[in-house]
């Protein structure tokens, strides 16, 4: 088992991207500062190879989001990505995805996304829009089957309290 963390996300990008001789801002447009921490067992043979790693971000900052709670699981075999969970927290919104991708035969797909309690007055924020007089609550959910080359993506979203330009919309 290898495990690796640090202190600063952002620092480590930064000198990925340097020691690369990539340009600052080809991995994360947005500044990212935090304490990530990734481990990873290794086991399986040579020609079968199976990686399972683990991801835990406390608190991470992402451009104007702060107090970020990112966690996954993944595990990587010669024949297939499996993403059993990976969850991004924000407040009281949850973002949550699961999933697995085939690497041979058809190269099926299949995957969720869900996220609960995104208040619009956050994203906005968060995307410096705060000049856009909208405000209420998303919740979302998508599903994703197919194979990699031809993938079918189908999605609910659902607004509530909504309001814009300060006219209520209610849910939509």
């Amino acid at each position: 088992a290898v495990r690796v963390g640090t202190s600063d996300a952002g620092a480590v990008l930064s000198a990925a991207e340097a020691f690369l001789g990539r340009p600052g801002g080809t991995w994360s447009a947005a500044h990212v500062a935090g304490p990530v921490e990734i481990g990873a067992r290794f086991s399986g043979t040579l020609d079968h190879p199976d990686v399972r790693a683990v991801l835990d971000a406390p608190a991470l900052s992402v451009g104007a989001l702060h107090d970020l709670r990112l966690t996954g699981t993944t595990t990587v075999r010669r024949d297939a990505v499996t993403v059993p969970e990976l969850r991004a927290e924000w407040g009281d919104a949850v973002v949550a995805a699961s999933g697995r991708a085939a690497l041979d035969g058809a190269r099926s797909v299949q995957g969720r996304v869900t996220a609960e309690a995104l208040t619009i007055d956050a994203l906005r924020a968060a995307l410096d829009l705060t000049h856009v007089p909208v405000s209420g609550t998303l919740t979302a959910s998508a599903s994703v089957g197919g194979t990699l080359d031809a993938a079918d993506v189908r999605g609910t979203l659902r607004g509530d309290s909504l309001v814009a330009y300060a006219e209520p919309l209610g849910t939509l």
